[in-house]
């Protein structure tokens, strides 16, 4: 009868949804697969700065790995490891050695160099694995640090934020501020690659506090070379059309002192909004670069009379 073979369709009906529905509730939890290689963050140490630097004959290189520590029952809220090795992925093997947890390094926020390891030709190459590696960061940060990188390291400042915050914190806000320029390890790689332009990094030290000193420049070998300062590094900004915000500069006038006890013979002004033009041409033997610098100034501070 049509009654009997409606309701036998209608029973059809709700047997391919039960199924349906108990496929669905099957497959859900195999799309998310984050559930199922899921890590608590108490079982591992996420190395966010890391530094590398030799001692003082330049025989032995130490690696320094600092992690942020979760648990509630430890009293400092940051480990520090410090171990001599022969490369970093030789480092890793000997802090696992005396780390809790499993090491993450794919979270690496900053890496530090101390100045004597830039002094030495091929040291980057010292960072081949964080290349190699996939699971690694590009975007690292890549300070120089004139002194000892232990000391940066074992820095714990009380009215600042953890170092691995800190650290960032300082390139960002004197990035803004055109005094230096945020170099990361993948833009340290191909200037170091690119004949035609000069690798750079950060550059800091320690007297008592981090101190930021400009930019450090590497000679075409990948070796240290020379530091530009805070006024020479928004000079450079100007010329690469990189400023972030206007420019501070300031200028003195020593004939306008006048043997006066108090220095009268300043003028500071504001640089915005530049347009730098370089040609390049070949006079013999040597290249002449030739800059046309077209910007907006505006006063700011005018001392003398």
């Amino acid at each position: 009868s049509r009654f009997e073979e409606r309701s036998g369709e209608m029973t059809k009906q709700r047997i391919r949804r039960l199924v349906s529905a108990l496929l669905v509730c099957c497959c859900f939890p195999l799309v998310l697969a984050g559930c199922w290689d899921a890590t608590d963050l108490e079982n591992i140490t996420l190395a966010l700065t890391v530094g590398l630097d030799v001692d003082k004959d330049r025989k032995h290189l130490y690696v320094y790995v600092v992690s942020p520590v979760f648990s509630k029952e430890a009293k400092e809220n940051e480990e520090r490891h410090t171990v001599f090795a022969r490369s970093l992925k030789n480092a890793r093997n000997e802090i696992d050695a005396v780390a809790t947890s499993m090491i993450v390094s794919g979270k690496i926020q900053t890496i530090l160099i101390g100045k004597r390891l830039a002094e030495q030709p091929g040291w980057i190459q010292l960072l081949d694995t964080l290349y190699r590696d996939a699971k690694a960061t590009a975007n690292a940060r890549i300070i120089m640090v004139d002194g000892e990188v232990e000391n940066i390291i074992s820095f714990r400042p009380k009215d600042k934020p953890r170092l691995s915050v800190f650290l960032p914190q300082l390139l960002d806000t004197a990035e803004n501020r055109n005094i230096t320029q945020k170099i990361t390890l993948q833009d340290l790689y191909r200037d170091w690659v690119e004949k035609g332009e000069t690798a750079i990094m950060s550059a800091i030290k320690f007297d008592k506090k981090v101190i930021l000193l400009g930019t450090a420049l590497l000679s075409q070998r990948g070796e240290y070379a020379e530091t530009l300062g805070l006024t020479d590094t928004g000079l450079l900004c100007v010329l690469e059309n990189k400023l972030n915000s206007d420019f501070n500069m300031t200028l003195t006038f020593p004939a306008l002192q006048q043997n006066r006890s108090l220095p009268v013979d300043t003028l500071s002004f504001f640089i915005r909004n530049p347009e730098t033009k370089i040609r390049p041409s070949l006079q013999g033997d040597r290249v002449r670069f030739e800059v046309e610098v077209k910007t907006e100034i505006a006063i700011s501070e005018r001392t003398f009379p």
